[in-house]
């Protein structure tokens, strides 16, 4: 008959006394993960020069994200701090130009011009996080996390088609990249250096595109762009 190997075979009260036991002494981390998602994005400016042009924003919906994950880190009495490297691809929809205008009469009037935006959707972000184990029942833990970062796009990307924009890649204008990621997993201790964990959070990414709009004002850009998350992952605790 097929033995499980002794970690295997530990009850779950053993597996949380080793784990318990371990947390008293530094101990190093390794952790891969798979995320799904979704969120939105959008930027606005106002035209630098004088124009009947109020505002010109654009917005687009992120349907899925897909991400791999994987961190490198140390643990000591429950607190986790680990590096980050992650590749991610993304898919948009709803990808609209809404120009506001004003009339002659001086009402503002929406414009809208669809599928008109083509956002970036690849890319590969790093960063810190720092977490924290929370025993609740054996043998689970609870882990509230937060990380912050920024990420450099892979693939260029040219945002509008038209002559004014030819060769403008919007991937070469983005700048002051920073993200701050919160969120929880839950863990089951699987053996005594092994766990596997289902997460969810949330992700709010900055930057600065203004350099990229020839027409805007880039003090006034403004943009907004968050994201959804959950998904699994494994632990090594070594």
């Amino acid at each position: 008959a097929y033995v499980l190997p002794e970690s295997f075979s530990l009850s779950p009260i053993d597996r949380e006394m080793i784990w318990k036991a371990g947390d008293r002494k530094p101990a190093l981390l390794l952790s891969l993960s798979i995320s799904t998602g979704s969120g939105n994005s959008e930027m606005s400016y106002i035209p630098e020069q004088p124009t009947d042009t109020h505002l010109v924003k654009y917005t687009a919906n992120v349907d899925c994200s897909f991400e791999f994950k994987a961190l490198v880190g140390i643990s000591f009495y429950r607190f986790n701090l680990s590096v980050l490297g992650s590749y991610e691809k993304e898919e948009t929809s709803s990808t609209n130009e809404y120009v506001y205008v004003e009339s002659y009469d001086g009402h503002i009037q929406k414009i809208i011009r669809n599928n008109t935006g083509g956002w970036p959707e690849y890319k590969f972000s790093y960063g810190l996080n720092i977490s924290y184990d929370i025993p609740v029942f054996r043998p689970f833990r609870l882990t509230p996390y937060i990380g912050i970062g920024s990420w450099i796009y892979i693939r260029d990307q040219l945002f509008l088609k038209n002559d004014e924009y030819e060769d403008r890649y919007i991937t070469d204008y983005i700048t002051d990249k920073l993200y701050m990621a919160y969120g929880l997993e839950l863990k089951l201790i699987i053996t005594k250096s092994s766990s596997f964990f289902i997460h969810s959070g949330f992700k709010h990414l900055s930057y600065d595109a203004s350099e990229f709009f020839i027409h805007a004002d880039p003090q006034t850009f403004k943009q907004e762009y968050d994201l959804f998350y959950f998904g699994a992952g494994v632990l090594f605790r070594l």
